[in-house]
């Protein structure tokens, strides 16, 4: 397990959900938008098409409904099992050079399956996908729901030093085979 603070963090995703943030000006910076209560962005993706993706730091995979995938012209591929087998109704694709608010993220790589069914159902906003805990990996990042932004460095070379109260963040599984999701603890929300 490693130490990281509220603050700074080196080798994994860094989150923070306060107005003040000691590098602000070392940051990049894009309106946070409301997408049905969750916090989502507009990104700038393959062709220059925009896509409005979540921000589920908890998540491990990013992931993009495959209408979206089609209309964007993406090259998908299947998803393979560790059985070597073909993984049904998942397959696998990556966002080349992804912007966000003109601010290069990377290629993000990302699962495709069909959301339309829980769209319909009122169980996921009607977004292209979204962007998770491996998009912003060795970054700083801010989710800043005052003021309704979201901040993320480039990615760090070298740890920072922690200027205030250290915490784990964990990568756990959901029992032996379950999904990774991504655990902290050490910070406070409005306090």
């Amino acid at each position: 397990m490693r130490r990281f603070c509220t603050l700074c963090l080196s080798g994994s995703l860094f989150l923070i959900v306060s107005s003040s943030l000691l590098w602000a000006s070392d940051l990049f910076e894009a309106p946070l938008l409301d997408c049905s209560g969750l916090p989502c962005v507009d990104v700038s993706a393959v062709n220059g098409r925009t896509l409005r993706l979540l921000i589920d730091a908890g998540n491990n995979n990013s992931y993009l409904d495959t209408q979206s995938a089609q209309e964007a012209g993406i090259s998908l591929s299947p998803l393979q099992g560790s059985n070597g087998s073909a993984i049904d109704q998942v397959q696998r694709a990556v966002l080349p050079q992804v912007k966000i608010n003109g601010s290069l993220l990377g290629d993000v790589g990302v699962m495709v399956y069909d959301l339309s069914d829980t769209k319909k159902k009122g169980q996921f906003p009607d977004v292209d996908g979204a962007l998770t805990f491996n998009a912003f990996r060795e970054r700083i990042f801010q989710l800043d729901y005052r003021q309704h932004k979201l901040r993320f460095s480039k990615p760090l070379t070298e740890s920072e030093p922690c200027p205030g109260r250290c915490a784990d963040l964990l990568l756990q599984h959901f029992g032996n085979s379950g999904p990774p999701i991504l655990l902290a603890g050490g910070f406070a929300v409005d306090g």
